[in-house]
Parts: structure tokens; sequence; C-alpha cells
């Protein structure tokens, strides 16, 4: 069964990802709001994939997050955010197995990039 975890200040959005995730049979770990606490939460979990919203509460972003994550971890990252633009695309782009995800998104949508993602990493256990 892939774990995942997800990264979402939101609470609203984190809940329901969270639902979705657990109906299609994923393993959720703790919802995390902070990019901070992701860090230390991705080296205890170790989760086999991250679904990270950008702009978070905190000093870091998502972004920055992702970064720092991948000198320990190589889980195929899913980024979300209401905010889009080509530097944005580029900055996604600079990290390794990573994918978007625009806000506001339905659950057919993370249900599908979820499943792409761990079959790309070899991962998608959960059926």
């Amino acid at each position: 069964m892939a774990k995942i975890m997800i990264v979402e200040d939101e609470a609203i959005v984190a809940m329901s990802v969270r639902s979705k995730l657990r109906s299609l049979g994923y393993e959720v770990c703790d919802l995390v709001s902070r990019a901070e606490d992701a860090l230390e939460n991705v080296a205890i979990e170790k989760p086999d994939l991250i679904i990270m919203d950008i702009v978070l509460s905190g000093r870091m972003n998502g972004i920055d997050a992702a970064r720092e994550i991948r000198h320990h971890s190589a889980a195929p990252i899913i980024f979300t955010t209401g905010y889009f633009d080509e530097e944005l695309a580029e900055e996604i782009t600079s990290i390794s197995a990573s994918w978007f995800l625009q806000k506001p998104f339905g659950p057919e949508d993370i249900e599908q990039l979820v499943a792409e993602a761990l079959l790309q990493r070899g991962t998608n256990t959960h059926k």
C-alpha cells in the first residue's frame, strides 16, 4: 500500500484530499500544514508520494521544502496551488519527479495524477 503525505495549510482542502485518497485504498500520513514540519515528517514517515501546496504558512514555501526533501527522499511530489505563472512552472520542472495540479481540482484529477506519479515510481500498490 502506497503511503502519501499531504502538506496543505487549508484544512478543508487537506481533509478532502485525505478522504479521497483513503477511499482509493492509499495510506495517508498525518496532515502537515507547514513546510518545516513536512521536512521532519518525511524523515520519519518515509512517504511514497508527497502532495505539497506551494503557498504555506511559515518561513518556507512548498518549493523550498521540496528542494530540501530531495536531499533525503526521491518520493514524487505533486505541487498544488491556485497561483501559477511561467516562473513557477520553471521552478517546478527544476525539481525531479514532480507534477503540478492547479487549484481548484476535483477528486478525479487527484486520483489520476497520484496514480501516474506512483506508477512512474513503481509503487502504485494500493489495490
